[in-house]
This record gives C-alpha cells, sequence and structure tokens, in this order.
C-alpha cells in the first residue's frame, strides 16, 4: 500500500469513527428558524479574521454541514474549519468543500495523519 492509500485509509477510520452524519438540510432550517445563530455559535467570524479579510466584504461558503464527535470539533477549529455548537453537546462541521468524500479533504486527513 502507497503512502497515499494508507494517508486515505487513516481518514477513513477517522471518519467512520468521528464524522456523524450529513445534516445539511437540518442545520439550514435551524438557522432559517433562528434556533441557530451562524456568527453567535460558532466560530465562523474567527475563520475570516485568520483569513485576513473584513467581516463586510468576506464570505466563507459553507456547502455541508456535518454532525461530528466533540473530539473532532476541537480537532476542527485548531485547524480553523468552521464549526457550529449548538451549545448541547451537538457539533457540525461547515464543510467548505463538496463534490468528494470527506476522506479525501485535506484537513481531515491532516487530522488522521496527527492523530491515528
Amino acid at each position: 500500500m502507497g503512502k497515499f492509500e494508507e494517508r486515505v485509509e487513516k481518514a477513513k477510520k477517522l471518519a467512520d469513527k468521528h464524522v456523524l452524519w450529513n445534516q445539511s438540510m437540518v442545520v439550514e432550517d435551524m438557522l432559517k428558524a433562528g434556533l441557530l445563530d451562524l456568527e453567535e455559535d460558532s466560530n465562523y467570524l474567527e475563520v475570516l479574521s485568520k483569513e485576513g479579510e473584513e467581516y463586510e466584504d468576506a464570505i466563507l461558503e459553507i456547502f455541508e454541514w456535518y454532525l461530528v464527535t466533540p473530539w473532532l470539533a476541537n480537532r476542527l477549529k485548531e485547524k480553523g474549519e468552521v464549526v457550529l455548537d449548538s451549545g448541547s453537546m451537538d457539533f457540525w462541521w461547515g464543510r467548505t468543500t463538496t463534490g468528494q468524500s470527506v476522506i479525501v479533504d485535506e484537513v481531515i486527513q491532516e487530522i488522521a495523519e496527527e492523530n491515528l
């Protein structure tokens, strides 16, 4: 097995354990209903500021929301990813890529390499 395959296999193990469900529709409905607030209940503005952009002009497009374990939520925050916190131990990762499996995402592979 080559290095790339090993990296993907580690990412798969991490995702199988810590990326629980795609809940994009649920999160979008909660945001629209005012049950969650992207700016108040997440590190969205902090992620924008790390990119060196002004809040008024910056848009960070989140394509998908995944329910993740608290452990992975913390690792994702450390990597500068948007994580939404419901305040009741539910954490959603705001994925800014789409069209491929999460195990191919660089951030998931990095976390897997560092922790598995």
